[in-house]
């Protein structure tokens, strides 16, 4: 498809000169199968994009959870992958806790980071009782919680975590992480606003994300290089610009989350430009699937359905796949999507949330807060809570069960009156009762009920199994052979008996739970190919400018984008939307859709406009739930009207554009920068698709 810029048209809208078929008449769009005929689609495309890591001596994955992290790595030449232990008892991942300066320094990570802040809150409590100097004490740092960062990306378009640039840069800078000078940054009408966003310490310091996802980015990255240098032999002169690095995310996410997580690993230093091929991103619940053909106790088959659920801290991230069988490589076999991703926020802290709302009623409005203002109390509750909630078992839900004692000491230190006088009033009122438990002479503990277990438990547990329910359902996962749970939630004995007991099938908990997703990122690195196809989780198209047809475009909608256009003397339809790729369409790995156009005299520079949607019969960019995803710019030499051919990369990870200069040869990768705002819009629909 060929464009040409229409000179005295605003910006550079494009005027499509190759025949226009059905899409922008009164008819329905092109078919699926025609589109894709289309696309040209090179074998070898796959071996440029496997010979990233042959051009390398180690690939490293780094996991980077919303309540746990970790890293696995593999040299090249042996592909032998390895997880390295995070903490002294050989745990392979670490909670995602953060310390930081009040300047954005990360001090600590992980149980380190928790430990300190805990005990610089034991030293602000002596200092404070003995009246002195309450300086280098805990309330002179920033401390976030496992559950506080990663989540601020998910979710934000019901959620305060984004504040606009306009409304809330000042506020930034008077807490923290100031910044010197004065942006002079212009904004014109092609500027697109990208929103703050922000995440909350436990003491309530609202900070810019970025910077402290970075600086954990930061950690992971000095951590693992350390590693491999230290355990390997012929890596001790090994540097960054050696490793191919991948770095796992919700398979959910929108383009912007990924963005944001490229702009933050290139402030990690892990990459030294935001479009470095050094980096790929790994969609989380597809590294699960790469992962689970190594391992010896789950057998797979050409032709084999996997449904892979990664319940993990934030989210849900539901994958389904088939083992292709069209080839192997090195023993493995390939796979290809059968649905777009789904899932939504239903991970572990929400059900955090549920006991949490629980501990409010039970204990009161006036002692929560009072915990809520003190850190070292919180964090007991928290800790206890944490501990508890991963070691229950489905024994323990059954009404038989004596159910589970929590201790809470400090808490119950502070309540007003003995828990046995608050779990009879408590049970007086609401319909799932609580249990007190002497465990010594005087004292008494807490205890959860298997009833008052359920209500934490189901609200997750049933949103989950009937998602599972409904895409088990669809035509696409006939002959499904394989349920397959991951991630940290996906170990609760809970969730696995009730998802076979609704599925009627087992389901399957690999060996290597907490480490499946990041070293199924290490072989995604090593083999990108082994994901033949994916499908399209948005319908995406660009904005353009198309010839007027009166034979085809003389009824509404068409007649209300009608213009007369001066530079080619003639009528044209405006806001018009050029179809890319379908939403549920496969789309092959690295499978691009290219425009070829040319630069008119003058131009400074030629604007792409990129628009999705959910829908598939969008027509134009006015149309309902059709939203502003962002835009590609293209800079012009002055004094030049090159040819361009615009390649937009739809079947990888990540929305991708690359653009070539065809009079000089040149080509390079472009971002394309990317609107948050237009994707919060669609978020609600993407994170929970419509439930048949």
């Amino acid at each position: 498809m060929s464009y040409s810029d229409t000179k005295g048209s605003k910006g550079s809208q494009f005027t499509r000169t190759s025949d226009h078929g059905s899409l922008y008449g009164t008819g329905s769009s092109r078919s699926k199968k025609s589109r894709e005929s289309e696309y040209a689609f090179d074998e070898s495309q796959i071996e440029v994009l496997e010979g990233r890591a042959e051009q390398k001596q180690v690939v490293i994955g780094l996991d980077f959870g919303s309540t746990h992290s970790g890293f696995a790595y593999a040299l090249t030449d042996k592909r032998n992958v390895k997880c390295a232990p995070m903490r002294s008892n050989g745990q392979f991942k670490e909670p995602s806790c953060a310390l930081f300066e009040k300047d954005g320094t990360l001090i600590a990570y992980g149980i380190e980071a928790r430990d300190t802040y805990l005990k610089r809150l034991a030293e602000e409590r002596t200092i404070g009782a003995a009246g002195g100097n309450k300086a280098n004490v805990a309330s002179d740092y920033l401390y976030f919680d496992y559950d506080k960062l990663k989540m601020r990306l998910y979710g934000r378009a019901s959620s305060n975590s984004i504040s606009s640039e306009t409304g809330s840069k000042e506020t930034l800078k008077k807490k923290v992480f100031p910044k010197k000078g004065k942006s002079k940054r212009k904004k014109d009408a092609d500027t697109i606003d990208a929103p703050i966003l922000t995440a909350k310490s436990v003491t309530g310091d609202e900070v810019p994300l970025q910077p402290l996802v970075a600086a954990i980015l930061d950690r992971l990255r000095a951590m693992s290089m350390n590693y491999v240098r230290e355990n390997e032999e012929n890596c001790k002169d090994l540097v960054e610009a050696d490793v191919l690095w991948v770095l796992t995310v919700p398979a959910i996410w929108l383009e912007s989350d990924k963005q944001f997580m490229r702009e933050a690993a290139k402030q990690a230093r892990i990459i030294d430009d935001v479009n470095s091929n050094d980096l790929i991103l790994a969609l989380e619940p597809e590294c699960a699937a790469i992962r689970l053909s190594a391992l010896k106790n789950i057998n797979l088959e050409t032709g084999d359905k996997l449904l892979v659920l990664d319940c993990g801290g934030g989210t849900v991230d539901v994958c389904a796949i088939e083992v292709s069988s069209d080839r192997k490589t090195d023993g493995r076999f390939r796979f290809r999507q059968l649905l777009e991703p789904s899932g939504g926020n239903w991970g572990a802290t929400y059900i955090d949330d549920r006991f949490y709302r629980f501990l409010k009623k039970f204990c009161g409005s006036e002692v929560m807060e009072h915990v809520e203002n003190n850190p070292a109390i919180l964090q007991e509750v928290r800790h206890s809570w944490e501990k508890l909630k991963c070691s229950v078992t489905r024994k323990d839900f059954l009404p038989e069960s004596d159910g589970r004692v929590i201790q809470l000491d400090r808490l119950l230190e502070i309540l007003p009156e003995a828990i046995g006088d608050l779990v009879k009033r408590y049970n007086q009122i609401h319909k799932h009762p609580v249990g007190a438990k002497r465990t010594g002479l005087i004292k008494k503990e807490l205890v959860l009920t298997p009833s008052i277990l359920k209500t934490f438990f189901d609200p997750v547990v049933v949103k989950i199994v009937k998602h599972a329910v409904n895409l088990v359902k669809k035509p696409e996962l006939q002959n499904l052979k394989h349920v397959v749970l991951v991630g940290g939630l996906g170990q609760c004995d809970y969730l696995r008996a009730s998802l076979t007991k609704v599925l009627g099938r087992p389901v399957i908990v690999p060996s290597e739970t907490s480490s499946v997703v990041m070293k199924g990122a290490v072989e995604f690195g090593m083999q990108p190919g082994v994901i033949e196809s994916r499908r399209a989780a948005l319908t995406i198209g660009v904005k353009t400018v198309i010839p007027y047809d009166i034979t085809k475009h003389n009824e509404p909608p068409h007649k209300s984008h009608k213009y007369y256009n001066k530079g080619t003397k003639s009528y044209c339809l405006r806001d018009v939307f050029l179809k890319l790729v379908e939403r549920g369409e496969t789309v092959r790995v690295n499978q691009e859709v290219k425009q070829r156009f040319k630069a008119g005299n003058g131009v400074p520079s030629i604007k792409f406009d990129i628009y999705g949607s959910m829908r598939n019969d969008i027509k134009y960019i006015t149309d309902p739930m059709c939203k502003r995803l962002g835009k590609l710019v293209i800079p012009v030499e002055q004094g030049t009207s090159p040819t361009f051919t615009c390649s937009i990369q739809v079947g990888f990870t990540e929305l991708m554009a690359k653009v070539k200069n065809e009079d000089t040869g040149t080509e390079e990768l472009m971002q394309i920068k990317l609107n948050r705002i237009g994707e919060n819009a669609l978020i609600l629909d993407l994170a929970t698709p419509s439930e048949d």
